[in-house]
């Protein structure tokens, strides 16, 4: 029998710096808990810097992926640094790879541990619509990252396309 580990996602903000910590068992429904951290990092303007913890992240989709490449995007604004992600190094962190997050992040296996008082992010109600938007937009964030994830994801994107028009 395997363990359920339901998603959370606690966030905090110390010194211009946001840090985004993840826990369970993330999929396409928790995407709304990552909609509301992206939306932090684009609100704040005086980002000096974006960490992303997931070392207590224990299984990530694809939806979950483009929603964590669309919040490395939304802190270009650090340039020339990267946001920080960190993930011990199996699975996750092979996806990371594979999936080349490293073009966004600066994929790291540790880091210096600092004490901060998270807020956890609660989850709110969200449309079908909304959700089918999200899940087509995180697809097409992963695709620009690659040519095999365009590849990849080009029959996924169809047909989010399609069932949008289905229930717009």
């Amino acid at each position: 029998m395997t363990e359920n580990f339901p998603a959370q996602a606690y966030m905090s903000k110390q010194s211009g710096v946001i840090f985004i910590k993840l826990l369970g068992e993330f999929r396409f429904r928790d995407s709304a808990l990552l909609q509301k951290c992206l939306d932090a990092v684009e609100a704040e303007l005086d980002l000096l810097g974006l960490i992303i913890d997931l070392r207590e992240t224990h299984s990530v989709d694809s939806t979950i992926l483009g929603v964590l490449a669309q919040i490395g995007f939304a802190a270009t604004k650090l340039e020339p640094q990267k946001p920080v992600m960190i993930a011990h190094p199996d699975d996750i962190y092979k996806i990371l790879t594979a999936m080349s997050f490293d073009k966004i992040f600066d994929l790291v296996t540790k880091i210096a541990e600092k004490t901060t008082d998270f807020e956890k992010v609660k989850p709110s109600f969200e449309s079908d619509h909304d959700l089918v938007l999200r899940v087509l937009q995180a697809h097409k964030t992963l695709s620009h990252l690659s040519h095999e994830n365009a590849a990849q994801f080009r029959e996924v994107i169809d047909l989010f396309e399609e069932n949008l028009k289905k229930i717009s």
